[in-house]
């Protein structure tokens, strides 16, 4: 890791043309200006670490993903069968 002194007003200019920028230090906070392409995604640390704990905790095992299609495709075919035998009441 890279660690440099920057006061209030001074920068950082990074490959892409990405710039912080200290805006203000106050206590024991620092404000932080980021410039940088649309394209280029800027995210708190902390979020990006909640939604990949939320990812894993939401992901399914591939056992898990099979135990559901069996699961949903029992609901399916007996779906499909009381419809087919609604449209042959229908039909008659």
């Amino acid at each position: 890791m890279l660690v440099l002194s920057r006061r209030a007003g001074e920068s950082v200019v990074l490959d892409g043309g990405i710039r912080i920028t200290v805006v203000q230090v106050e206590g024991g906070v620092v404000r932080l200006g980021v410039e940088a392409p649309a394209e280029v995604g800027i995210f708190r640390e902390e979020v990006v670490e909640r939604v990949a704990r939320e990812n894993a905790r939401a992901s399914v095992s591939a056992q898990e993903q099979e135990a559901l299609r069996t699961r949903l495709g029992m609901f399916s075919s007996v779906s499909r069968a009381s419809q087919d035998s609604g449209r042959g009441e229908e039909e008659a």
